[in-house]
């Protein structure tokens, strides 16, 4: 294993992606990356800096100006972009009329109850047949607990 450790670092050139460079708005970094890997691959880059400077900014960055094209990477930014396409339209249809609203609340409510009632069946089962007098045999905490994890 260490053999494949110093090989990596001192056979290969590994290079950071051009997707994380440019996301930290160090574009021309990007494009030496981009170079370096086509001179690797006996081919050509044809992407020039300014080619990839007229694309423009990142979309959904609304800093992306002041700070030369690099996305915010914090933790709360990136939720913000997974989540930003949830605005709640989607979901105040579903409660649009009376009648919507009902059968919603109700579809809501059921899968509920069906989702907590079925591991709680599941689960006190057998101690609800015990109770009535069955015989499992073997009735230790590993057991219990293996056939909980099988099931």
């Amino acid at each position: 294993m260490m053999f494949l450790w110093i090989i990596r670092f001192f056979v290969f050139d590994l290079y950071e992606s051009p997707k994380h460079l440019m996301g930290h708005g160090r574009d021309a970094e990007a494009i030496k990356v981009l170079e370096k890997v086509a001179t690797f691959n006996s081919s050509t880059n044809h992407l020039t800096l300014e080619q990839l400077q007229e694309a423009g900014v990142v979309a959904g960055t609304k800093d992306g100006a002041e700070n030369g094209g690099a996305v915010d990477t914090s933790i709360v930014a990136v939720i913000r972009r997974s989540l930003g396409h949830l605005k709640g339209e989607h979901v105040k249809s579903l409660f649009a009329t009376r009648k919507l609203a009902t059968s919603t609340s109700l579809l809501i409510i059921l899968w509920a109850l069906i989702g907590l009632a079925f591991p709680l069946y599941s689960s006190f089962l057998t101690y609800f047949l015990q109770t009535r007098g069955a015989d499992f045999g073997d009735g230790s905490m590993y057991i219990t607990y293996r056939n909980v994890s099988v099931y």
